[in-house]
């Protein structure tokens, strides 16, 4: 179980690595991510999923996060983490919230600076409760 949920986190880094590429130069980079990255050590048919469905429903998504992030000065790296939580709320039911919370404050620990975890925290929250 403690393998699956690695390549999960490990999947997650990638899938924000891909969206911030894919919001940047408009292509998607997640082939040259995944030769770079070690296949095994990643779950690819959620990487793909995500990908995919973060693109079709990006719209709402943005919509979302943009109600909650108002009060709030935030970059392009703590939106995409929003966007992925956000994704994975409404459209991956089989994760739950507190996972999906610790994931993305685990991501923003790696990839932002040290008080954006409480930010993202704070909004996921007022997302989770107004769900």
């Amino acid at each position: 179980m403690k393998k699956h949920i690695k390549k999960l986190h490990k999947s997650r880094k990638l899938l924000l690595q891909s969206l911030y590429g894919l919001t940047l130069n408009k292509e998607n980079n997640t082939q040259d991510l995944i030769k770079i990255k070690n296949k095994n050590k990643i779950n690819l048919k959620y990487l793909d999923n995500s990908i995919k469905t973060i693109t079709k429903k990006n719209t709402i998504l943005e919509l979302i996060v943009k109600t909650y992030i108002k009060n709030y000065n935030i970059g392009l790296i703590e939106k995409l983490i929003l966007k992925i939580a956000t994704f994975e709320f409404f459209f991956n039911k089989k994760i739950p919230p507190k996972v999906i919370i610790n994931e993305s404050i685990n991501l923003s620990k790696i990839f932002c600076n040290q008080k954006s975890h409480k930010m993202i925290n704070k909004i996921l929250d007022k997302i989770i409760k107004n769900k």
